[in-house]
């Protein structure tokens, strides 16, 4: 399993809360992987340093409040929904006999195979600029990859919890 998956199952692997094959799967790919340890000990850090905060108590009128938004929202669209679906069907029609004309005038078309090296050559072209991005995006990735490395350094040097500014 590759880093990205094993940083997205990391906080449940860290609750207990993942299924006991993944479980293992990510105790074993931390074990020989020192990046991914250091991203697990970040996590621990944080979540010692959030466990002072306060829990905010939501009242019980306002989840009464938030739990209404969903039926009465369902209520104003019910009438509506019949009538936008009578709507929707019918503009169907006119793009199905576009689709269906056009089918006809090509097939029936002397010069077709003008038009299918033109589409592919298209296509073609199409595929070579996607193959670019590609190649640009992964250079990017690499990239952020070693600035998140210098940030993971440099957040390990900085302890949140020391006290008058000292940096460890």
């Amino acid at each position: 399993m590759n880093c990205r998956r094993i940083e997205n199952l990391l906080p449940a692997y860290r609750e207990g809360s993942l299924p006991a094959r993944e479980q293992a799967i990510v105790a074993a790919h931390l074990a020989r992987c020192p990046e991914c340890r250091r991203f697990g000990a970040l996590l621990e850090e944080t979540d010692r340093a959030l466990t002072g905060f306060p829990c905010p108590r939501v009242s019980d009128r306002l989840r009464q409040r938030l739990y209404a938004l969903p039926r009465r929202a369902n209520e104003k669209t019910q009438p509506a929904r019949g009538f936008f679906l009578r709507i929707v069907r019918q503009p169907l029609f006119v793009p199905a006999a576009a689709v269906l004309l056009a089918a006809v005038l090509f097939v029936t078309n002397p010069n077709r195979d003008k038009i299918l090296k033109s589409f592919d050559r298209q296509v073609h072209i199409g595929v070579h600029k996607v193959e670019i991005l590609y190649a640009k995006a992964g250079s990017l990735l690499d990239k952020l990859n070693s600035y998140k490395e210098d940030a993971l350094v440099s957040l390990k040097r900085i302890n949140p919890l020391s006290k008058n500014g000292d940096n460890k």
